[in-house]
Formats: structure tokens, sequence, C-alpha cells
């Protein structure tokens, strides 16, 4: 028998040139659709919302979910819910006693983490005012969304939970900012600024959303300069919290906090011209920060040289908010009555747009509804013995729970290393709409169960296959006390490239005609082993 260390390589191609997932249809102020794909802008039924024109100082977001055909499900604009026929079917208030006013900033939809299909939250940041002027608040809230495989839309009467913080000031600012994160673990992180209007007081607090709702999450402590609140962007791969704060004699930076090791990057490149209304978005590859400038223009820095900057020729005039949309290409709302799109230098006016609005969303992730429609799931075993899935039909943004035969979680993740003979349950659920599909198998421990070594034995005397070299077939030939449950034809790279179901015996023909000319791997799992054999296809 002889040994052979095989290792496996994923490549991924990451970049500015790749495409993150993001919404493809957008709701505009005010009750307008933006279709990303031919960038037509279109009325929604939900009546016009105020308060779209520049430097408002009530300017509110709007929000909402499509379906995949880009059909409108539900809007909000101004703190009021629309359903699909433009119906009125809920204003967000606070439950505050004594609430006079409840002024909603931001929305953001998101599925309920670890709901069930068609769960959304309208997640939201509010200012609200209390009867007696001195003791207000800003709220972040969570309102509980049901839509049915008809498209009817259930909004709870209240918030399912709030989160209060106490303004520390005589009067409240209306300027508030969020980024929400993708799920992970059964959760989303929400961030959002705060005009506090004076220094030593918390300006980025933090709020863990689970599927009961909000809870404070602390916040994230920063030197005694008040940030601008309408600064903060999440990068796409979760890893960095980027805002434009003012420092003093420097003016203002771009301030970048790593979520994972906490170190802080100052972006001080910038500081001639950035200005108050300055907008920043990461790019796809989760390195390039784009600005907009006091000349209204759009500049481009980065993590990795962040000494240095560059203007976007041709850009001008643009005022409000940037974007980047599903089609790789940067959107940028202007004072000139244009949206435009910004694909490396070239500068494209899109629609004719008079709002400063585009929506929040989850970078990096596609949020839509879909009625449920159970996933395409397979499983293969690797050639290192692992237990891999395999999905199709879905959003490619998922969840893999893994369940023993008592019914407890054994693992997470695409691959797990199962242990245990017996009925196992994989449930997959898409984080896209909330919905789970479950698998069930019958499980066989590989030998990797039962071994320390981290090689793979090729050549297994209790398994041949043969005629090898190979020319239309080959037999493969388990021990005789064995049942061959499943057979893999691997390349040196690591590719399934043959699945094939066990015939319950210990000999079964597989064919090789699709296969070129060279060297394989075959795994073979019998109901009692795992063993791999090469053979050559001539």
């Amino acid at each position: 028998m002889k040994n052979l260390r095989i290792t496996c390589f994923l490549l991924c191609l990451l970049g500015s040139l790749a495409t993150q997932a993001q919404n493809p249809y957008w709701t505009l102020c005010s009750s307008k659709k933006l279709t990303l794909a031919n960038n037509t802008i279109t009325n929604l039924l939900a009546p016009p919302a105020p308060w779209c024109t520049p430097g408002s100082a009530n300017t509110a977001h709007t929000g909402g979910l499509f379906d995949v055909n880009g059909n409108i499900i539900f809007s909000i604009a101004t703190g009021k819910v629309y359903n699909k026929t433009g119906t009125l079917i809920h204003t967000i208030n606070s439950p505050i006693p004594n609430a006079s006013g409840t002024t909603v900033k931001r929305v953001t939809v998101v599925p309920v983490p670890n709901g069930d299909c068609g769960e959304y939250y309208i997640l939201y940041a509010a200012a609200v005012t209390i009867q007696n002027g001195l003791n207000d608040y800003y709220e972040v809230g969570a309102i509980k969304v049901t839509v049915d495989n008809f498209l009817n839309v259930i909004v709870s009467s209240n918030s399912i939970s709030t989160v209060k913080y106490p303004i520390h000031s005589s009067s409240i600012d209306n300027l508030i900012e969020t980024a929400v994160s993708k799920e992970m673990n059964g959760q989303r992180t929400m961030y959002i600024s705060l005009q506090q209007g004076q220094i030593s007081t918390n300006q980025i607090e933090k709020v863990i959303v689970t599927q009961n709702g909000v809870a404070a999450g602390g916040f994230l402590p920063i030197t005694d300069y008040i940030i601008d609140p309408q600064t903060l962007e999440l990068s796409p791969d979760q890893q960095h919290l980027a805002w434009i704060q003012s420092l003093g004699a420097i003016g203002k930076i771009i301030r970048v906090k790593n979520l994972t090791t906490g170190t802080i990057t100052d972006i001080t490149s910038v500081n001639t011209v950035l200005w108050y209304d300055s907008d920043l978005e990461f790019g796809p590859n989760s390195d390039d920060i784009y600005v907009t400038t006091g000349s209204k223009k759009l500049a481009v820095t980065s993590l990795s040289n962040p000494q240095s900057y560059s203007i976007i020729p041709n850009t001008q005039n643009l005022r409000g908010e940037i974007e980047w949309g599903s089609n790789n290409k940067l959107y940028a709302t202007s004072q000139d009555g244009n949206l435009y799109t910004i694909a490396g230098q070239t500068v494209t006016a899109v629609a004719t747009y008079n709002g400063t609005i585009l929506p929040e969303q989850v970078d990096g992730e596609t949020i839509q509804y879909a009625p449920h429609s159970p996933l395409n799931i397979y499983l293969t075993i690797t050639i290192n013995g692992y237990t891999q899935a395999h999905v199709s039909g879905g959003s490619g943004n998922y969840i893999y729970t893994w369940y023993g035969p008592s019914g407890t979680v054994v693992a997470t993740g695409v691959q797990a290393q199962l242990c245990r003979v017996g009925s196992h349950d994989l449930v997959i659920r898409d984080n896209s709409s909330g919905c789970k599909t479950t698998h069930t198998f019958q499980n066989f421990p590989t030998r990797r169960c039962r071994s320390t070594s981290s090689e793979i034995k090729i050549g297994s005397p209790q398994v041949k296959a043969y005629p090898n070299p190979a020319a239309d077939y080959l037999n493969v030939l388990a021990n005789s006390e064995e049942s061959i449950v499943q057979l893999q034809v691997v390349n040196f790279q690591g590719q399934v490239l043959m699945q094939i179901n066990g015939n319950q015996r210990s000999q079964q023909r597989i064919t090789t005609n699709g296969l070129k000319p060279g060297m394989y791997i075959l795994n073979i799992v019998t109901d009692q082993s795992n063993s791999q054999v090469t053979f050559t296809v001539k």
C-alpha cells in the first residue's frame, strides 16, 4: 500500500471586478421603483412621500420588499407601510409612554433571523420626541411582517421589541445612519450612528437582531469627536465598519474599524476633499472606499493604500447618497435631477431622479420574496471523508444544520464529519427567503472517523477496481461482507466528476465513457468503510 497526500484548492477570484449580491429592484423617494437591469424608474401605487429634495432636515428613507419578478410586496415611506395595492396597512409609532412624535429616519427589510418562510423584519431607527421636550430618545425597533403565498401582508400591531437611547441634550437631531449585517449564527448586527450634539457620548451603538427581536449589544468606543451621522458603512465581507469623523485640526477623515481585531485605520489623505454632506460606500472587494466630495465629485481610496486617493473623472454635481448595485455599478444621486451610474471611469446619467435618497441595503446579500419551493440537495463524500452538501434552486446564501440520529445538532456548515450510523437530517435555510428544506439520509461513517491519520490511503487491499486501465467500464469489488453504498470518481484537483448510488452489493460496474483519458481517484463508501483506489482511463 502506498500513501498519497492530496490537497484540494478552491480558487475564487475576488475583487472589484466581481459582482456582489445586491437587490435588483429598489424603492426610491417618492413612491417609486428602480429596476437596475434597465435603469427604468416607475411609480408604485402607494401615495407620494414628502421630503425627497436635497438638504431637507426631514428627509426620510424609503424601503420595501419585491418578489423575484420585481413585483412590490410592501413599501415603507415616512414611517408608513403600504401593501402591493398602495393601501396603508401600518404606521410606525413609538410605544414609549408620552411619546408625542416618531420620525422614522432609516428602514431596512430583512428576513427574521432563523425565522420561517415569509417572515420579515422592518428594522427602523427613529427620533422620538416626548411631550415635555426634555427627555427625547433615539429608538431602534423591529416590526414583524408576514407574507403568505397569496402575497397578503400581515404587520404586527406594535414593534416586536425596541431599544431606546436617551438624548444628552435639550433637543433631538434627526440625522441617523444605520448599517445591517448579513445573518450569521441565527442573528444579525445593526450599527447605528447617533448625532448626540456633544462629545463624551456614544456616537455609534450596536444592536443585536434575533428571532426574538432587537436587544442592545453595546457600543463601539470612539474618541471624543463627533462623527458625521449620515455616514456609516459595513463592508460586504462584514469585516470593517467605516464612517466619516471630524478629527480636530486634521479635519474630516474616514475612520475604519476592523470588527474582528478592533484595529482602527484612519484615512487622512482625503481630509481636503470631504465635507459635511459626504457619503461613502465600500466597493464589492471590501477594500476600495468611494466617497463624495465637497466639489460634488467622486473620490476613491482603499484600505490597502490609505495614503492616497483619486478623483474619478467626469463626476460632477453629486449630492446625496451613493450605493452599489447588483449590476456592478455604483449609483449616485445629484443636485441636477439625474441619477448617475459609475463603472470604472465611465459616468452615465441613467434616469431622471430629483431625490437624494437611495435604499439601505445589506451589502453582499440579495433579499427578495419567493414562495416556498424546496431546494435541490444532494450529498457527496469528499476525498478526505467529509459529507458535503450541494444545493441549487435558491439564493446561494444558506445556513446548514446537520442533525444526528438522536435529533441533536452535530455540525454546521457546508461540510460535516458524520461518525454515527443511522438516519440523519440536513436542514438548509435560504437566508434570502427564510425558507427551510430538510434532507433526510442514511449515514455510514467513513474511515476518517476511525483514523487519526490525515493521509489518504490509496490502493486498499479490501477494494479492487478492474480493468485498469479502463476503456468503457470499471468493475468495483469490495470485501464480500460489505455492501457498496456510494461511488465517486474524483480528479486530482478534488472535483467530483461522477457520483453513483451503490447497489448494496459487494460488486458493481460503472461506465467510464464520459471520462477523458487520464488518472482518477475512485472513492468507495460501503456500509463498513471508506476506501480510495486510483485508476486510469485510456
